[in-house]
């Protein structure tokens, strides 16, 4: 069972994702001992993971001896130094995986490579994932984007527009949602990774299809490798156990956004978005 990376778009399915990993026989990677310039300024352990943090590591802002050239955080990108990403990509043991959302660079496939073998991306609706990084921030005042999207704005509408956007101000910055996706979606060049929809893993509970669902999850065990592990026989059981509970779905349904947007933000995704989701596939045309 090899080392693996699940490396997504944030809010897209990531725990999802673990939840097979886990059926498995996986276990997420805890990482140990970590010092951040922001609260909390200490940790003991944690579950591993990569993302806007690491920019906040002590040694990120210490060293002087290494350049910061490895991007991470895909809502938020920002350069580190590739020792504190190699540093923690080395706490993976076999059977282990480590959560990470790190956009394509040719450093960043370098460090990555150099210990983990295999990683999966996810991706979801853009329209869903932007509902569900708001909620997730609604939730978290430490959280990098809070003090701006609810410091600042008023209404979700405004919220839904900034991430969307993006924006770059005295309060932080965000990427917005199409240069997100563009920048994991290089991923799928690289043969060591597989690519998935989350429209395609979550089944019949979150508004998708058993058949679909079956057959994402066949592909990450062939990517894995794990074919003598689990047999087809083992992928419903897997299945029916697979979409579980996260704090990180807010509903873990399909085209949630219908429920959620006004006409008008409907309308500024449409105007805004409409060719990317024609792109990706989640929409056949530009009217909907």
């Amino acid at each position: 069972m090899e080392k693996v990376l699940v490396n997504t778009v944030p809010h897209s399915g990531t725990h999802l994702v673990t939840t097979i990993l886990d059926s498995f026989g996986y276990k997420q990677a805890v990482s140990n001992y970590r010092f951040y310039t922001v609260r909390p300024f200490f940790r003991r352990t944690q579950k591993a993971g990569i993302n806007w943090r690491a920019d906040k590591d002590f040694k990120n802002l210490f060293s002087i001896f290494e350049k910061k050239t490895m991007l991470v955080s895909v809502a938020s990108p920002r350069f580190v130094r590739p020792s504190i990403i190699r540093d923690l990509l080395s706490e993976v043991a076999e059977q282990e995986y480590i959560i990470g959302h790190i956009p394509f660079s040719h450093k960043g496939k370098e460090v990555i490579e150099e210990t983990i073998p295999k990683s999966v991306t996810i991706i979801r609706d853009p329209r869903d994932m932007a509902i569900s990084m708001i909620n997730h921030v609604r939730t978290r005042p430490r959280h990098h984007a809070y003090t701006y999207l609810f410091g600042q704005l008023s209404s979700d509408s405004e919220r839904f527009k900034a991430v969307l956007s993006g924006y770059k101000n005295k309060y932080g910055h965000i990427n917005g949602v199409i240069n997100m996706y563009k920048s994991m979606l290089t991923w799928q060049n690289d043969k060591n990774n597989l690519t998935i929809k989350f429209e395609d893993l979550v089944g019949e509970r979150g508004g998708g299809e058993k058949q679909k669902q079956l057959l994402c999850i066949r592909k990450i065990r062939d990517h894995l490798n794990l074919n003598s592990r689990i047999d087809d026989t083992d992928l419903s059981k897997i299945a029916e156990n697979a979409f579980g509970i996260s704090g990180t779905f807010r509903k873990g349904k399909i085209s949630g956004w219908k429920d959620v947007f006004t006409p008008l933000d409907k309308n500024f995704y449409q105007s805004y978005l409409g060719e990317f989701l024609v792109e990706l596939g989640y929409e056949k045309s530009l009217d909907w």
